[in-house]
């Protein structure tokens, strides 16, 4: 008994000691595949951390490479940016030359424009002096009033384009001794010039009077052809107080014509006592030596009367005040632009 006790004891033991092996076998078994299921996990973990790793290495790489080329583009962008700075301080500088070169043209076109229009002036007021003179020329050597005042409107036309204003004022002297040229050559005066030209030309044609017209009754004798050939070289007659042979028709016309042509040159002279003279003088010679009855005598001393009443006495135009006052305008003006030009050769030491 007590060894079958014993024997089952010991069979406890060693069932008990299989249990415990196996247990301990089963604890070992899940040990290890614990063990192996976290060796595989590190792994699995350590092969992605690699994948990370490597696609973090390829990003990181890849972000290095970008980086690179935008720190090239850069450096580039750089290059150009210096290169546009600079290309911009060469336009800056270019610009700058171009603006003083065009501030050097602008004050050169000034002085240039300024030297042109004092050229312009001064040729205009050369011209304005030319026909000044010329039209005060024109009327004391031929009295051609008209030709003397379209020279006086030249000269106002020239005054009128100068840029000096000091000129203006001569322009109201020209104005007045052109009014007193139109004055002096009122179509009254010519009227009265081409009426005694006229009569000039029918001087030659007027009949005389029956004493003068009439001549002696030819006388065939002797003496009478002796004293007709001697009074061919000299004549002698009483005068009887008149200006004029009353048989001499020729002197007569002639007398007339010289009284017509010495009325038209006072006329001309403004000399109105001398055209009134003149007239008289040849009406008295039409009463005295030409037939009154003649229509063509009476027609004449009715134009002579009729030029008597109606001719009134004009004064003669008084010139030169303006070209006189146009000469001192530009002498006044020489003077004060050559004066600063000495003042400063003066202040030089």
């Amino acid at each position: 008994m007590t060894d079958d006790a014993a024997c089952q004891t010991r069979r406890g033991a060693r069932s008990a000691l299989m249990v415990f092996a196996c247990l301990l076998t089963l604890l070992a078994l899940i040990a290890a595949a614990a063990c192996a299921w976290r060796v595989w996990q590190w792994n699995r973990i350590q092969r992605t951390q690699a994948e990370r790793t490597a696609a973090l290495e390829a990003r990181v790489a890849a972000a290095e490479r970008q980086w690179g080329a935008v720190r090239a583009q850069q450096h580039s962008l750089q290059s150009r940016i210096d290169d546009l700075h600079s290309e911009l301080r060469d336009e800056h500088d270019a610009q700058n030359a171009l603006d003083q070169r065009t501030r050097n043209l602008e004050t050169t076109i000034g002085q240039i424009s300024s030297e042109q229009s004092r050229g312009r002036d001064a040729l205009l007021l050369d011209d304005a002096e030319f026909l000044l003179r010329a039209g005060q020329q024109r009327w004391a050597l031929f009295h051609d009033a008209e030709a003397a005042a379209r020279a006086y409107a030249l000269a106002d036309d020239a005054l009128a384009q100068v840029a000096e204003p000091s000129f203006a004022q001569v322009r109201s002297g020209i104005a007045n001794e052109r009014a007193a040229l139109i004055a002096a050559a009122a179509p009254s005066r010519q009227q009265t010039l081409d009426q005694l030209t006229a009569l000039r030309a029918q001087a030659a044609d007027l009949p005389l009077a029956q004493a003068a017209s009439s001549s002696r009754r030819p006388d065939n004798g002797v003496f009478a052809r002796a004293w007709q050939a001697l009074s061919g070289i000299l004549t002698i007659e009483r005068d009887s107080g008149a200006s004029v042979p009353a048989t001499d028709a020729r002197i007569a016309r002639e007398m007339l014509a010289l009284d017509l042509a010495q009325a038209q040159a006072a006329l001309l002279a403004f000399d109105d006592a001398g055209f009134r003279n003149a007239v008289q003088h040849a009406a008295a010679l039409l009463a005295a030596r030409f037939d009154k009855d003649a229509p063509e005598v009476r027609d004449a001393r009715s134009q002579l009367q009729e030029i008597l009443n109606a001719r009134t006495a004009t004064p003669a135009p008084q010139l030169g005040g303006a070209l006189a006052q146009l000469r001192a305008l530009r002498a006044a003006n020489a003077a004060q632009s050559i004066a600063p030009a000495s003042a400063v050769t003066t202040g030089k030491p």
